[in-house]
């Protein structure tokens, strides 16, 4: 199966989730035996040198195409091209306006598709369909989706964080789930990276989801008794944020006052950007660290926290934990992304002194510790072992 993998984030680096998640899924769709890949990846300018780079690395053949800069204007003169513009300014949601008159990558993407006779397209993350028709019905099309964009795009709103006022926002979000629902329903297949993610509206085939995974690491986590959990997260991503809050205001003073010796260490948030009354003495906020300081910790702490509230696709620091092999202590709603992993201790966030009980049991039992580990361990290679052609056979799914 020849296959043109598109999609508009930035596969330069791993410095965030998205990005991880693709880039991730570039080297599983190059890896299954029964496909042949190719990419076509758009984006800004100044992302161009490093994407170029990561694909090169994979060592797939690839086209890389820049945005192009200004371009935003109607697309003729006439009153419903005028009109449809006016609202795309005022109520655009998330990679609209930029995705105005980019019409050179959708021509890329059919010059791809003719000159290497593929078979499937898929596109990764939604707003990627801005750029390219998934409608089309010469090739079959399939959608990664990322997470329950509306939804997101909502706790963004209830938070302030869109370039809008409420009342436009309101209207940009209404827009936004159209065009998601649209979307799905013309696509041949959306693929979810999680369970919850699974849409329900109208879809052309059955919906899949396909859980991202790590190679296990060629020096993974090994028990040292270091008394020390691990969050990792920039607090500028607000999930990480909220995690964050958790953890100082809710976990972290309830350990204290039955553990005390146990640490809390936090990588992505500085001391200062903690509020003084929840700087507890068994916190340690270590900034943004490098990737040779978070692998030495994934390493040597003895707990991966993840206290994450929301449930939208997979969170890749745990996929990132699971691959070091430190065990895993996460919520309710983080497990829900890895339906594999069954039997495990979890944590509710409504309840944060049963937390506290539960990390101070496993840290003084190592016993304890070590099979939770081990357990995890085994569910997580038995996984990856039944995922070597689980792209293919998903995409053979598609309609014609």
């Amino acid at each position: 199966m020849r296959v043109l993998y598109f999609t508009i984030v930035p596969l330069m680096d791993d410095s965030n989730g998205g990005n991880m998640c693709c880039r991730n899924h570039v080297r599983r769709l190059s890896q299954d035996p029964d496909i042949e890949l190719f990419v076509l990846w758009a984006g800004e300018p100044a992302h161009v040198a490093g994407t170029a780079a990561f694909l090169a690395e994979i060592g797939v053949p690839f086209e890389t195409v820049a945005f192009e800069e200004g371009d935003a204007h109607p697309r003729d003169g006439s009153p419903a091209a005028l009109a449809e513009y006016a609202e795309v300014r005022a109520y655009h949601h998330p990679w609209e306006l930029r995705a105005l008159n980019q019409h050179h990558v959708q021509e890329a993407a059919d010059r791809m598709i003719a000159a290497q006779g593929i078979d499937c397209v898929v596109a990764d993350y939604l707003q990627s369909a801005l750029f390219v028709d998934l409608g089309r019905r010469d090739v079959r099309t399939a959608l990664v989706t990322l997470n329950r964009e509306d939804s997101f795009y909502r706790d963004l709103i209830s938070l302030g964080l869109t370039p809008h006022p409420p009342e436009a926002a309101e209207i940009s979000h209404r827009r936004l789930v159209a065009f998601e629902r649209a979307t799905y329903a013309r696509v041949g297949k959306v693929i979810a990276i999680g369970p919850p993610d699974m849409p329900t509206g109208e879809v052309r085939s059955p919906p899949a989801y396909i859980t991202p995974y790590f190679d296990p690491r060629p020096e993974p986590w090994r028990h040292s008794g270091t008394r020390n959990c691990l969050f990792v997260g920039n607090i500028g991503h607000y999930p990480n944020r909220l995690a964050a809050n958790w953890l100082t205001r809710e976990l972290a003073p309830r350990l204290h006052g039955i553990a005390p010796d146990i640490r809390i260490t936090i990588v992505g948030a500085t001391p200062d950007q903690i509020p003084p009354e929840d700087r507890h003495p068994n916190l340690e906020c270590l900034g943004i660290a490098d990737a040779a300081t978070v692998e030495a910790l994934m390493r040597t702490a003895d707990l991966m926290l993840c206290p994450v509230e929301n449930d939208y696709g997979v969170k890749f620091k745990a996929v990132q934990a699971l691959s070091y092999g430190i065990p895993l202590l996460a919520s309710r709603q983080t497990m829900c992304g890895f339906p594999h992993l069954r039997n495990l201790p979890v944590i509710d966030l409504d309840r944060p002194e049963e937390a506290a009980a539960v990390i101070r049991h496993l840290l003084s039992v190592p016993e304890t510790l070590k099979a939770v580990q081990q357990r995890q361990t085994a569910h997580q290679a038995a996984f990856i072992a039944s995922q070597s052609d689980v792209w293919s056979r998903t995409l053979r799914e598609i309609p014609a």
